[in-house]
């Protein structure tokens, strides 16, 4: 049986809306790696 983001969030122990955004990231990219990050911070200045 399917659980509801709540219950999956209370047996975690994280928010219903954190379950959300994994389940979310998972349907779009088919893993829940966070996406790279930009290579250099944005006050870096490239030459």
């Amino acid at each position: 049986a399917e659980k509801t983001e709540s219950a999956i969030g209370k047996q975690l122990g994280v928010k219903k809306s954190t379950v959300g955004a994994i389940i979310r990231k998972w349907k779009t990219d088919k893993t829940t790696d966070k996406s790279p990050r930009k290579i250099s911070p944005h006050w870096v200045k490239m030459i």
